[in-house]
C-alpha cells in the first residue's frame, strides 16, 4: 500500500470520487480507519456520501449538510445513508492513482459526529452496513 496515499485514508477523511461517465466529483465521508477483515481479504472502511437537496424531491433527513459545513459543499445537501458502501482500500487507492479519486479536506469533529449519529437515526441504513457500522464505528 503506498505510505502517502494510504495514510490519508483515515476516520474523518473525505474523498472526491467520480463515477467513470461522470466528471462531477462526490464527497465521501471515510467513517473508521482501515481495518482488515477475512471475509473480504483485504483492508476496508466503511464510507457514505452526500447529495444536493433538490426542492420538491425526497431526502433522508438523519444528516443534512449546510454551506461551510465542508469545503466541498456548496448546496444544502443530505447524507445518502442506503448508499453507504464499505470500500477495499487498494481499490479507492488506484482509483486516486487514476484520476477517478483524490483526497479531499477532512471534516470537522462537529460534521463527522453528525454523520456517524445519522447512521443511528436513518432508517434507510441496510442491515450489512449497519452491523459493520456497530461493530467498527462505535
Amino acid at each position: 500500500m503506498p505510505h502517502e496515499i494510504a495514510k490519508q485514508i483515515i476516520r474523518k477523511g473525505t474523498i472526491l470520487s467520480r463515477a467513470m461517465s461522470e466528471d462531477k466529483h462526490h464527497l465521501y465521508f471515510i467513517c473508521h480507519d482501515p481495518v482488515y477483515i477475512e471475509e473480504y481479504r483485504k483492508d476496508v472502511f466503511l464510507s457514505v456520501n452526500i447529495t444536493t437537496i433538490k426542492e420538491g424531491k425526497y431526502f433522508d433527513p438523519a444528516c443534512v449538510c449546510s454551506v461551510g459545513d465542508h469545503p466541498f459543499i456548496k448546496n444544502d445537501s443530505y447524507v445518502i445513508y442506503n448508499k453507504a458502501e464499505i470500500f477495499g482500500v487498494d481499490s479507492v487507492i488506484s482509483n486516486i492513482k487514476n484520476n477517478f479519486a483524490k483526497i479531499s479536506d477532512p471534516c470537522s469533529d462537529e460534521l463527522f459526529i453528525r454523520v456517524l449519529e445519522g447512521f443511528n437515526k436513518s432508517e434507510r441504513v441496510k442491515n450489512h452496513i449497519k452491523k459493520h457500522f456497530d461493530k467498527y464505528c462505535t
